[in-house]
């Protein structure tokens, strides 16, 4: 993992973040590690605002807490549905959508809905019920933590399938996911003491308190 947060720490050294982190993705050429796919990437750098949460571009069980939104009434499912319609009529909107972007219910909240902070790739006429999330480098370090966590308690923070997109009901906890979750967990799952310190950081609900800790 030292070699994969080497080449994290290249990229954001050039205002460039990889977007789609996980262990798909890492790939060994020679003698050392080299991240592959950069269909996710986004250059920081000039332009002004960059928007992450191209769908099909990102992998839902390596996602930060701050991508996920949840619904406060049935006009904002309307909205969020309004704002994906010419998505939607799109071959690949169509499938994308009701695999992927369709609001999902809570499990253990019944009356709660969820959904990612998506950016509609297809032009649309209404706006969608959230801010879209600003990229930056919190979207890497939060993956590269997943990554960590999942060799040092050998188990997946949130559930996912083959692809690392969230199965069913996970998006309610990465939803609800906060630093008294956190400690728990990381404490119970990791044995190693600087792991459990590192972890502790970079799994900060807070996403500007993962930004320091790349040097480290």
């Amino acid at each position: 993992m030292f070699e994969v947060a080497v080449c994290l720490r290249h990229f954001h050294n050039r205002h460039l973040i990889h977007g789609d982190l996980k262990m798909l993705n890492v790939v060994r050429f020679q003698d050392r590690l080299r991240l592959v796919d950069m269909d996710s990437s986004i250059i920081l750098k000039g332009g002004g605002a960059k928007h992450f949460g191209v769908p099909g571009n990102f992998s839902s069980g390596l996602i930060p807490p701050e991508m996920i939104y949840t619904f406060r009434d049935d006009d904002e499912v309307r909205a969020y549905e309004d704002y994906f319609e010419s998505f939607r009529g799109t071959d690949e909107g169509k499938e994308l959508y009701e695999a992927f972007l369709k609001p999902q219910k809570g499990e253990l909240h019944e009356d709660k809905k969820y959904c990612f902070k998506a950016l509609n790739p297809v032009k649309s006429v209404s706006a969608p019920p959230y801010a879209l999330l600003e990229a930056s480098e919190a979207v890497d370090m939060w993956a590269l933590a997943c990554m960590i966590y999942n060799i040092c308690a050998s188990c997946q923070l949130f559930l996912a399938d083959c692809d690392d997109n969230l199965c069913p009901g996970a998006i309610e906890r990465l939803a609800t996911w906060d630093d008294a979750t956190k400690e728990k967990l990381v404490i119970s799952s990791v044995a190693d003491p600087f792991a459990q310190d590192l972890l502790c950081v970079m799994l900060s609900k807070n996403e500007e308190d993962r930004f320091p800790h790349m040097e480290a």
